[in-house]
C-alpha cells in the first residue's frame, strides 16, 4: 500500500514581525544603508575595493563592490525623485496661476455682446482669446503632470500589411523584379 503521508514542520515566526529585513526602515536595512554609504565614501577617498571591504566588513571585494553600486542606485533614485517632487510643485504653482488667470477675467461679455458689431465686429473679444490661452495653459499643465506621474498608459502602436491586414513576410529579391512590379507592391499592393 501508499506510504502515510509525514506532517511537514511548522515554520518559526521571526521575531521582526510578518515584513523582517523586507520592510524599508528596517534596522538590517538600516545598518546596510549605513555601510553602502561608508564604502562609498571610503571608494571615493581612492581605497581599493578590497581595502574597502576590509573597513567595512564585507567578505570580499565583490562585496563591496555591489554594496557601492547599490548604494549608487539608491542616491540616483533619491534624487530623480527630488527633482520629480521639485518639478510637481512647480508645475502645481504654475498650474493654480493659470486658474487665477482664469477666474480674473471675470465672466467676460454677455452672449448679446457678440451680436452688436460695434461692440466686437467679427473678430474674437480679447476676453475670449485670454480665457483660451489660459485654458490652453492648463491643459498643458495637466498633461504634463500626468506624464512625470506615469498616469499615462503607453503608446500602442499596430503594423498591419495591406488594407488592414497581417503583414506579409516573404523573402523578396527586389533587384529580380520588373518595373511594374515594383510600382505595385509600391502602392502597397502584392508584387504578384
Amino acid at each position: 500500500m501508499g506510504r502515510a503521508k509525514q506532517a511537514k514542520p511548522k515554520k518559526a515566526k521571526s521575531k521582526r514581525g510578518e515584513r523582517g529585513a523586507s520592510s524599508p526602515t528596517s534596522p538590517t536595512r538600516l545598518r546596510a544603508a549605513e555601510r553602502q554609504e561608508q564604502a562609498i565614501k571610503l571608494r571615493r577617498q581612492g581605497l581599493s575595493l578590497a581595502e574597502v571591504a576590509r573597513r567595512v566588513g564585507y567578505k570580499t571585494h565583490v562585496g563591496a563592490r555591489k554594496a557601492i553600486l547599490a548604494g549608487l542606485h539608491r542616491r540616483i533614485a533619491a534624487d530623480a525623485d527630488a527633482v520629480r517632487a521639485m518639478e510637481l510643485e512647480r508645475c502645481d504653482a504654475l498650474h493654480r496661476k493659470a486658474w487665477e488667470d482664469l477666474h480674473a477675467a471675470g465672466d467676460g461679455p454677455q452672449p448679446d455682446d457678440y451680436d452688436d458689431p460695434k461692440v466686437y465686429g467679427a473678430a474674437r473679444s480679447p476676453w475670449d482669446r485670454e480665457r483660451m490661452t489660459a485654458f490652453d495653459r492648463i491643459h498643458r499643465f495637466q498633461n504634463f503632470r500626468a506624464k512625470l506621474v506615469g498616469a499615462h498608459a503607453p503608446d500602442r502602436k499596430e503594423v498591419s500589411g495591406p488594407k488592414g491586414g497581417p503583414v506579409q513576410l516573404s523573402n523578396l529579391d527586389v533587384t529580380q523584379m520588373t518595373d511594374e512590379q515594383l510600382r505595385r507592391l509600391a502602392a502597397g499592393g502584392d508584387a504578384g
